[in-house]
Order: structure tokens, then C-alpha cells, then sequence
């Protein structure tokens, strides 16, 4: 299967699980992908980044709730309900709130839009006549990886040449120049991924070109322990384990305890 948008890597989960060998390899990735939707879901957002076009009903003129947001490439608003969007918006008609979202620790989205006090525009009280291009998602958090070995010369190949390929693992979205790639496996310094992702367009880039990686704090450790526990259910056939000291025990099928209380201060109750 493919990998998108894992909140843990292949290397971090066998870390966790003292596993050196590549046998389970499969079913690991699997358990990664599942437990990754299964956080999206639990937490009603999404904590990878995404390009895309949002579109919003307003219940103020000088106010839109909006969720996850992390900057805005282009705000159009329709003045007269055909769906086409005249106005742009400058930077300085609006402000991303609240103000100081990305400086927080660990950062996070802008939750509404104000419009600014000398703004040209106002909101339409109209049904979808908001348009939003942007980067949406809980956090943008990234680390330097590594450099390309050689240049990236084609928008198709889903092969790439790295400097330091033990660097990299299954699961990692990495972002090269302007683009979003999922990668799927490693063979020494060769890296297999999924191109173009998250609304990315695939593109060329020069040998030497930095490579970094999305990283989610506090999501990561949820991930993994989730990811152990659904891994040994392997050992618990229909959830039932035990000795004969213990005598049968009964594994709840649920999300694990501390998992939940990790992740309940990112939740968001107004949905995706």
C-alpha cells in the first residue's frame, strides 16, 4: 500500500518496537497509515499540510470563522452569488488571527479572519462567497534532512538521489523546493515516493537542493503508541490474551488511554 501523510515513520515505529528485520515491514506500514487516519478522525483536523481551495459562508461582515489555516496565497470574496469571486483581497484588508498562532509552542492554525479597520472589502452574506487559496493543516513544523545527490530533472520519475539515504524512511513527507513528497521506500541512497503531494506540483530541482521533512509534535508519540498497541494485537486473537497466572484478560478495542489525553488539547470540535 501507499503511504500519505504518516504522523510516524517505518524506522521510528520498529525503534519502538525492537525490530530490526524487514518481515512485518508490510503490515507495519499498514498500522502506520490506519493509525494515522484514525488520529485525523479522533481529532476532526488534519495535522499535514495541505494546498488547497476552501470555501466558506460568512455569518459577519467583519468576521470569518475558518479552521486550520495556516497562510493564505489568495482571498477572493463574491459580491453577487454567481460563484465568481471579483474581489481579491490585499494582505492588508485582512488579519489571520489569532495574531500570535505560529509563535505558540507548538505552534498553531489561524481560527478566524478579521477584516482590518481600513480594509477595503467586507464579507457577503451569501452562501459560498468565500474563496480561499492556502496552505491548510494543524502545524507546519519542519526539520533540515538532507541535500539531493543529484538533480531532480523530471516531474514524473518517482525516484530521487539522496546524499545520506539512511536518512530517510518510509512515511516521511518530505518537501523539496515547493513540493510535497511521500516516501514509500529506501534502497541505499535511492528514494522511492508518491510525487506532488498534498495539492503540490511535481518539479525539477537542482543537485545539492536542500531536503527537509514535516515533523508533528506531540502527534508523533500518540502515533507510535497507538501504533504498538494495534501491532501487538497480533498476539490477542478476538482481543483475548493471558496466563494462567492472570487468567484471561480482555483487550478493549479502543483508542489507548494516553493517546487520548496526548491528543485531546488538538482537537477541534468545528469538524474538518
Amino acid at each position: 500500500m501507499k503511504l500519505t501523510n504518516c504522523y510516524c515513520t517505518l524506522a521510528e515505529l520498529k525503534a519502538r518496537l525492537t525490530v530490526s528485520d524487514t518481515i512485518d515491514d508490510a503490515a507495519l506500514k499498514s498500522v502506520m497509515e490506519s493509525v494515522s487516519r484514525l488520529i485525523d478522525t479522533y481529532c476532526g483536523r488534519r495535522f499535514y499540510v495541505e494546498t488547497r481551495t476552501r470555501y466558506f459562508t460568512p455569518t459577519s461582515a467583519d468576521m470569518l470563522d475558518v479552521d486550520s489555516l495556516l497562510s493564505v496565497t489568495t482571498l477572493g470574496t463574491d459580491d453577487d452569488g454567481d460563484r465568481t469571486y471579483e474581489n481579491t483581497w490585499a494582505a492588508t484588508d485582512y488579519d489571520l488571527m489569532p495574531l500570535n498562532a505560529p509563535y505558540e509552542s507548538p505552534p498553531r492554525p489561524y481560527t478566524y479572519i478579521t477584516v482590518t479597520p481600513n480594509g477595503t472589502y467586507s464579507f457577503p452574506n451569501l452562501v459560498k462567497s468565500v474563496s480561499i487559496l492556502g496552505s491548510w493543516g494543524f502545524y507546519s513544523v519542519m526539520a533540515a534532512l538532507d541535500t539531493l545527490g543529484a538533480a531532480i530533472t523530471s516531474t514524473t520519475a518517482t525516484t530521487f538521489t539522496a546524499t545520506a539515504g539512511s536518512l530517510y524512511s518510509p512515511g516521511h513527507t518530505l518537501l523539496i523546493g515547493s513540493e510535497q513528497m511521500h516516501v514509500q521506500s529506501v534502497n541505499g541512497n535511492t528514494i522511492t515516493v508518491t510525487r506532488g503531494a498534498n495539492g503540490t506540483t511535481a518539479a525539477t530541482a537542482l543537485i545539492s537542493a536542500a531536503v527537509s521533512v514535516y515533523t508533528y509534535p506531540m502527534v508523533t508519540e500518540a502515533a507510535l503508541l497507538q501504533c504498538a498497541r494495534i501491532f501487538a494485537r497480533r498476539n490477542a486473537p478476538f482481543g483475548i490474551t493471558g496466563n494462567a497466572e492472570m487468567g484471561t484478560l480482555m483487550a478493549l478495542p479502543k483508542l489507548d488511554q494516553d493517546v487520548g489525553m496526548m491528543l485531546n488539547p488538538v482537537k477541534s470540535y468545528a469538524g474538518f
